[in-house]
């Protein structure tokens, strides 16, 4: 089969084999070749909507045989941004397997993703494994990066591998760089109904001016510990952070420790944050995907007026308590702005059952930038019928502006929000 269209191409050699039935479809197709240009691609994509740029010439040579759960492949790309070959089969019938070399060639990132931040890449991936299911699955990951440069620093020493036996083993990332060196080790024990995932990053030093993500000189440390245990709906999950300082300015910032649980069922939420700028806890009696859906619903009835009429239905509740507190890490490399902030608190309740939703955030007193503002307050008290806002504080001053009480009320009715506001000069309104 040949086909030719402007300056593309399309050339293909070969046969299928029962196409109706898919249990026993196969094909084999020795040569396939595809050509084409940017010219030609740009009058069928965006490159604004996709965020990328299109190579000026894209040629891809490849050759696939076997059945939809039994494949072997080559595809090879070349471009004039760089080039990807890719070379392996896959099995997914009575037993998985799979084998695979991913080969990188002077691939430009940067121009790719007009971000020149980003440079060229060049780099070799293969991963191999077999078994029945992921209890028994054996696998070898190995990697080698020839040129891996990022914001103008070369991190080619990057080193990848991992192994699994029988499900269990573990993947190794880690670098020695002057400018970022750590030691990233997860281990694995996986199971289609209890995974257990192990992960330990001991990021001995980063220094975040360097690699471009702070605007003045920002060296970091810290050690992360997290587990895993359970499957995507339902799991248990702790996280440590420690030994965590930051080095701005040349002066050096204790982070403190960090500790965050979470345990998710499908009938329960939990999550507990313990920090030296946040504080909370979140308890729920169900999950956090039920959880979002049903409070959705709860406002939706006051935005859209066919469901205006709805009756609650269901027993979710839901209970958010935060307090946030002031810390040199905050205010001085985080916030630098930030001159003074008081234990500040946000609360949330939520009643499937009674429809109402109730919230506050409270900041005694914040002043930021050399605004000053005392006692903010943002109130939501929401229930089948209606839905009351407030804001509003005891006094705020920013240069020339000074106020004093003022308070922003709202009320949304019928799919219509009624606002109104009161200023106080001493006790005259």
């Amino acid at each position: 089969m040949d086909l030719k269209w402007s300056e593309t191409l399309l050339r293909a050699s070969g046969r299928v084999t029962n196409p109706l039935d898919v249990e026993l479809l196969a094909f084999n197709f020795p040569k396939l070749n595809f050509q084409t240009n940017r010219e030609t691609l740009l009058k069928f994509v965006d490159e604004s909507q996709l965020g990328v740029s299109l190579p000026d010439r894209i040629n891809i040579t490849a050759n696939a045989s076997g059945k939809l759960d039994d494949v072997l492949a080559t595809i090879n790309l070349k471009t004039d941004l760089g080039n990807i070959l890719l070379d392996g089969s896959f099995q997914n019938n009575e037993r998985l397997a799979f084998d695979a070399d991913l080969e990188v060639d002077q691939l430009q990132i940067g121009a790719i993703l007009e971000n020149p931040g980003r440079d060229t890449v060049s780099f070799q991936l293969s991963a191999k494994g077999s078994g029945t299911n992921l209890n028994d699955l054996d696998a070898v990951l190995t990697s080698s990066f020839e040129r891996l440069r990022l914001n103008g620093n070369d991190y080619s020493g990057l080193e990848l591998e991992g192994q699994l036996k029988n499900g269990k083993g573990d993947v190794h990332m880690w670098l020695e760089d002057e400018f970022l060196n750590f030691d990233l080790l997860t281990k694995l024990e996986l199971d289609s109904i209890k995974s257990i995932i192990d992960l330990n990053l001991d990021l001995k030093g980063i220094d975040l001016y360097e690699l471009g993500f702070a605007g003045e000189s920002t060296r970091a440390k810290l050690q992360l510990q997290a587990n895993f245990t359970g499957n995507q709906s339902n799991f248990d999950l702790i996280t440590s952070l420690k030994d965590a300082v930051v080095v701005y300015d040349q002066r050096t910032y204790p982070v403190g420790s960090l500790d965050l649980n979470a345990r998710v069922r499908e009938d329960s939420t939990s999550l507990t944050i313990e920090s030296q700028i946040l504080n909370g806890s979140l308890r729920s009696n169900t999950s956090p995907d039920s959880l979002i859906v049903a409070i959705t619903e709860h406002f939706k009835q006051h935005l859209d007026e066919l469901d205006s009429l709805g009756v609650p239905s269901g027993n979710i509740t839901m209970e958010l308590d935060l307090s946030i507190k002031e810390a040199p890490i905050l205010n001085q490399v985080l916030l630098q702005g930030l001159e003074q902030l008081d234990s500040a608190r946000i609360k949330v309740d939520f009643s499937q059952p009674e429809d109402k939703l109730i919230a506050s955030v409270d900041f005694p007193y914040v002043k930021y930038g050399g605004t000053e503002v005392d006692s903010l307050n943002i109130r939501i008290n929401s229930n089948n019928e209606n839905l009351d806002l407030a804001f509003g504080f005891l006094a705020l001053n920013s240069g020339p502006l000074a106020m004093d009480r003022t308070n922003f009320t709202g009320e949304l009715q019928q799919s219509r929000l009624y606002f109104d506001f009161n200023s106080f000069k001493d006790e005259e309104k």
